[in-house]
């Protein structure tokens, strides 16, 4: 993120494999989903670009546009923000960033706090919403207010990898380092929260058709997307 009148550059040094196995799984998941519905050529993952804000300009992990915003200078209408080591309060200002410096543009931010050490991945979806103002007063007397607003959250915990297998030399071989098979999975990871939906019309602009509708994230869905992450992180 560049501050332009601060001058600041705010670098984020993404956490390895990890970081990039959270975002672009989910975003191959949503995808699969759209393509479901026939839509697949309808959405572009724009990745890593750098949109210009009110005075600063931004960098997204990942992020969606429909093919109604086929211009280099369109918003993206998705956005995600993922961190390993980083804070979640980190993450939100990176959402309200987003939602603030769009002008409506980006209607819904994803965001990803993982912890490797628990094996836990918390997703928080994000919004602007117009809700109860609860600074009014006589000189600001507007009862509701429109702001970047955490609309639903879902944690995913585990699996949890057991411990490596050995396997048993070979009868009469000459002795070596003995070898290992990659840990097994464990219990089935635990989803609370689900199921996750991005509303159509936010996504693509439009209403949708027939066989169109909300991509709608499941807890098997999600439980199968953790496994995939976790099972190239040993």
């Amino acid at each position: 993120m560049y501050l332009n009148h601060e001058q600041a550059l705010i670098v984020k040094i993404p956490a390895g494999e990890l970081h990039e196995l959270v975002h672009r799984e989910f975003a191959y998941m949503c995808r699969e989903k759209a393509a479901g519905m026939g839509l697949g050529h309808e959405l572009r993952d724009v990745g890593g670009r750098t949109f210009q804000g009110i005075a600063s300009r931004k960098e997204s992990d990942t992020a969606f546009k429909p093919s109604s915003r086929p211009l280099e200078s369109n918003w993206p209408t998705v956005v995600f923000e993922c961190g390993v080591s980083e804070s979640l309060k980190r993450l939100t200002v990176d959402s309200r960033w987003w939602l603030d410096n769009s002008a409506g543009g980006v209607k819904i931010v994803l965001l990803f706090s993982i912890s490797k050490a628990a094996r836990s991945i918390h997703i928080e979806k994000w919004e602007m919403l117009t809700v109860q103002n609860p600074h009014a007063t006589p000189a600001n007397p507007h009862p509701f207010v429109t702001r970047p607003t955490k609309i639903h959250e879902v944690d995913i915990a585990g699996p949890i990898a057991l411990a490596p297998v050995a396997l048993p030399p070979a009868e009469h071989a000459p002795a070596a380092p003995t070898p290992a098979v990659p840990a097994p999975a464990g219990p089935a990871p635990v989803v609370t929260g689900a199921p996750l939906t991005l509303d159509f019309d936010k996504i693509f602009l439009r209403q949708p058709h027939q066989g169109e509708g909300n991509i709608i994230l499941t807890a098997q869905d999600l439980g199968r997307y953790a496994s995939d992450v976790w099972r190239f992180i040993q």
